[in-house]
């Protein structure tokens, strides 16, 4: 549930909802350009992409293609890739909850260079973190409005 709770900050609705069900596609967003918007009715289209798992480790995803979407309005954020989630970990909801959530951003993202500077380097950063945070309260607002439990994770 830790991925799901990156997946929702990132939007990245290609990993999980492929057909864009969850919200209203935009006609550059695969699903539009591959037709795939109509198979929405049918669940049996639907499959978990992107997601790879290691041979001599398959108790951990490897998640490729990261690409987040931050240019998604509040109003049309894609609350299907929560759907079914009824546990969250403790130790990323406090983190969600803490006035840290940004300063952890930051140092995360400092230490990739190659991302740092593509994204127009700190005040470019910024403007993606003011997104995460607010996607942040959002999540926490539904994580409340759907009773979802907060447990402690065992490593």
């Amino acid at each position: 549930n830790l991925a799901i709770i990156f997946v929702f900050h990132f939007q990245i609705y290609n990993r999980l909802d492929t057909n864009c069900c969850g919200f209203r596609p935009r006609k550059e967003d695969a699903c539009v350009q591959n037709g795939l918007r109509p198979k929405c009715d049918r669940q049996e289209s639907v499959a978990l992409a992107h997601i790879i798992q290691r041979k001599h480790d398959p108790r951990h995803l490897v998640f490729i293609d990261n690409k987040g979407f931050f240019d998604r309005s509040e109003d049309n954020l894609n609350f299907k890739l929560l759907e079914g989630i009824k546990e969250f970990p403790e130790s990323a909801v406090s983190i969600l909850k803490s006035q840290h959530l940004r300063q952890k951003l930051l140092q995360s993202l400092f230490l990739d260079k190659v991302y740092w500077e593509s994204q127009g380097g700190r005040q470019g950063i910024e403007k993606l973190i003011d997104v995460i945070e607010q996607r942040a309260k959002i999540l926490l607002t539904y994580i409340n409005a759907h009773g979802a439990k907060v447990l402690p994770m065992n490593e």
